[in-house]
């Protein structure tokens, strides 16, 4: 019984010691996320790896990223609205698809590109993107949070119940 009980432990031992030395993968979960066709003025759904503007269904690179909100459930297809829309400048989608090398110093230009290349604007202003970092993109993202009569708009993605 004693002979079981130690080789029991040994290889509950050997399997923490395993799952404790096993490489640690970093990659980002990869997962169905909304896009705004520009041209057709319509929501269609593709993967959240992706720096818009990407290909839409009309054929042309005109899907900008966007975040979709409800203020009842997501599953109710009918309450969902676009709080605001996204891309990138063409330099930072660029960058962003293929990293140049990291500086010596440690700099980090993926954040750089992330954050001044980064547009929003309003799904009803057809014209106007305005940098991600400006005031007037805080009001255009913020003002997703007065549709729900003082209550907290729920974010959501493809699937969402």
């Amino acid at each position: 019984m004693v002979t079981i009980l130690a080789v029991v432990v040994l290889i509950l031992s050997l399997g923490y010691i395993i799952i404790q030395n096993r490489p640690v993968s970093y990659a980002p979960r990869v997962y169905d996320v909304y896009y705004y066709d520009l041209g057709e003025k319509k929501l269609f759904v593709d993967k959240n790896n992706k720096f818009a503007p990407i290909t839409a269904p009309s054929g042309e690179n005109r899907g900008a990223r966007a975040y979709v909100y409800t203020c009842g459930e997501c599953s109710d297809t009918s309450s969902l609205f676009i709080g605001h829309l996204e891309m990138f400048t063409p330099e930072a989608k660029k960058n962003l698809e293929n990293p140049p090398p990291m500086d010596p110093d440690g700099a980090t230009p993926y954040v750089d590109y992330y954050e001044e290349g980064r547009m929003v604007r309003a799904e009803a202003d057809t014209a106007k993107w305005v940098p991600a970092n400006s005031n007037e993109a805080f009001q255009i993202t913020e003002a997703v949070h007065t549709r729900c009569g003082g209550q907290p708009a729920k974010a959501c993605n493809p699937g969402d119940k």
